[in-house]
């Protein structure tokens, strides 16, 4: 039930421009990268320094470890949308974080924002030790179903809903619209998952642009309370001696806050130079990076300092590495070319190590966006060209509060 970090998404056509744009340049020979590297000294990849144990909403840090002034505090510490002036069919409930509706003549999967409740129990394969499926999992869904369906007026389907930060609609990679669903009665349906201990706050993918404090607020009073995934006993397992499936939240939510720091620290740069500093998920701006090498746009030779996520290292026939970044339009993803005679310099940014979870993700990468056939890509001709995006997570948190004897 992961969401990914919203972005815009990039139209099929911008993968032809790419083609068409190669093909001129290797024709003029042209196709050549730029070999700049990034001129400051960054940090070491493979060695950046550790998050603070802190709250979720504290300042984010910067990529060196240095503190930022304190930003404006995201979103009030108590939210209610209000009265919602259109409202949507639920014409489905997968799960507690997960429903359909008809919209338009078309039938919308919702995918709510900031939440992530537990997996219900499927029977299938799919299982890991950060998403387990588990028996509040199941509850969970159980309840969401019941909890849309009391919505129900007369033989009419419930309704809800829909709101979007900033307005902006946009989708997760598996097709799926990222918003809040607000109740007809005003309430935040997500806002009230945190609240009742469904599900935690859930800023893997920054935090909330609408409501970061009353999430905070929220989670710091579902956990003193000990309520839902906070109680000690959910996914206690019933017979005494067998083992328990519980989420490991304790070193989760550190390294969830770290990622959010990283994008939240994004965003602030992305706002003050939004041509220099982009994302890899935007498909509109690395077309526009990759579109000033063609013409005779003065600007041809700028660098760019992308924001990315590893997906995939491929190995290539000729020795050369090719490292894939996340993006919502895999038609325009972006590549970086590490050349085979520069690999070995290249292995101190323990590549592989930045997908492995309870790391730091998301890295910069600095340079000139090229189209190529597979794509626009990024030369790599120095390890200087890389640097993390963030800190490192902190130490892993107490779930369940210690009591003492009196209590």
């Amino acid at each position: 039930m992961s969401s990914i970090q919203p972005a815009q998404p990039a139209s099929g056509l911008l993968r032809h421009a790419f083609l068409t744009i190669a093909a001129a340049l290797l024709l003029n020979g042209a196709a050549t990268s730029s070999g700049a590297a990034f001129a400051p000294k960054a940090l070491a990849l493979g060695a950046p320094q550790a998050a603070p144990a802190a709250s979720q909403d504290q300042a984010p840090d910067t990529a060196t470890g240095t503190q930022l002034p304190a930003p404006e505090p995201l979103g009030p510490p108590t939210w209610t949308p209000g009265i919602p002036e259109q409202l949507f069919d639920v014409v489905k409930v997968v799960d507690g974080d997960t429903i359909h509706i008809s919209r338009n003549g078309k039938t919308d999967k919702l995918r709510f924002l900031s939440v992530d409740t537990e997996e219900k129990i499927t029977g299938n394969s799919y299982s890991s030790r950060t998403k387990p499926q588990t028996v509040f999992g199941q509850e969970c869904t159980v309840w969401a179903k019941e909890f849309f369906a009391a919505l129900a007026v007369d033989d009419a389907p419930p309704r809800v809903g829909l709101l979007f930060p900033d307005g902006e609609e946009a989708l997760d990679i598996y097709g799926r619209l990222l918003c809040h669903v607000i109740l007809p009665d005003g309430r935040d349906f997500n806002l009230l998952l945190v609240e009742e201990g469904r599900s935690p706050y859930f800023n893997k993918y920054g935090n909330s642009r609408l409501c970061h404090r009353a999430f905070v607020a929220a989670q710091q009073r579902a956990r003193a309370a000990g309520l839902g995934i906070w109680n000690p006993a959910t996914n206690q397992a019933a017979t005494p001696g067998a083992p328990s499936v519980r989420r490991p939240y304790g070193e989760l939510l550190p390294w969830w806050q770290a990622r959010a720091t990283a994008i939240d620290t994004f965003r602030e740069r992305h706002l003050a130079d939004p041509e220099r500093v982009i994302d890899a998920q935007d498909g509109d701006a690395i077309c526009r990076a990759a579109s000033l090498l063609s013409g005779n746009d003065s600007r041809k030779t700028r660098e760019v300092e992308v924001f990315c996520q590893i997906d995939r290292i491929f190995e290539e026939d000729n020795g050369d590495r090719t490292v894939l970044f996340r993006a919502t339009d895999k038609n325009v993803a972006l590549r970086a070319r590490i050349p085979a005679s520069l690999r070995q310099a290249h292995e101190v940014l323990d590549l592989e190590g930045r997908r492995d979870e309870f790391r730091q993700n998301y890295i910069y990468l600095t340079g000139t966006v090229e189209p190529g056939f597979r794509g626009a890509e990024i030369a790599s001709r120095s390890p200087d060209q890389w640097r993390p995006a963030g800190p490192e997570p902190g130490p892993a948190w107490t779930v369940f509060p210690v009591k003492s004897e009196d209590e």
